[in-house]
């Protein structure tokens, strides 16, 4: 599945992304990528509360609103800039992992990439609180769709190199990428867990 991924990436996300790069300015790229941060604001939201972060999920809400308004549709972050809202990452996988579930056999998952058990269960159920899946008419997808395919391009034409060093340095990719996820992921387990504090 790594394979099928680096295969798809390599034929097809990162010509298509380095030639949106050539066309779209990195200011503009950035502030696609805040647009699509401050859309994704109800997982994190609803994570936070699950959690027991209410503190946080305060600031997910303020932050939404000031960005919203004041960052025009989220184009721009004045709620990190003028008011030092910090966003923190947040995922059902880590509500799983706060209450104690094991994360589980490490997965590689066609085109989303590394994940474990848990987390791929989490994506999921974060993906269930899209509202546009809920609210919108059935045409709407198709709207979703090139939504998350201009998302992912943005992404990627932000990390271009992102597979550099791994192909220059690793001797075995998979489990370079594999130790990397799971460092991450521990990392911000460790957040929500309080570890450290």
């Amino acid at each position: 599945m790594l394979t099928f991924n680096r295969k798809a990436d390599e034929w097809v996300l990162r010509p298509v992304a380095t030639g949106y790069s050539h066309v779209v300015p990195q200011p503009a790229r950035a502030s696609i990528g805040r647009f699509f941060d401050n859309v994704g604001v109800i997982p994190r939201f609803a994570n936070d509360v699950f959690q027991g972060q209410f503190k946080q999920a305060g600031v997910e809400t303020a932050r939404f609103a000031t960005n919203s308004t004041l960052g025009v549709a989220g184009l721009f972050d004045p709620a990190d800039k003028w008011f030092n809202l910090k966003e923190e990452p947040n995922d059902f996988g880590l509500t799983l992992a706060k209450y104690g579930v094991k994360e589980g056999p490490y997965l590689v998952l066609p085109i989303l990439g590394p994940s474990t058990a848990r987390d791929a269960v989490g994506t999921v159920v974060d993906g269930a609180m899209n509202p546009v899946a809920y609210a919108a008419p059935t045409e709407a997808i198709y709207y979703e769709i090139a939504a998350k395919a201009l998302q992912a391009v943005n992404a990627r034409s932000e990390n271009l190199n992102v597979f550099d060093d791994v192909d220059l340095y690793a001797i075995d990719p998979y489990a370079a990428i594999q130790d990397a996820y799971i460092e991450k992921r521990q990392a911000e387990e460790d957040r929500v867990k309080g570890v450290g504090e």
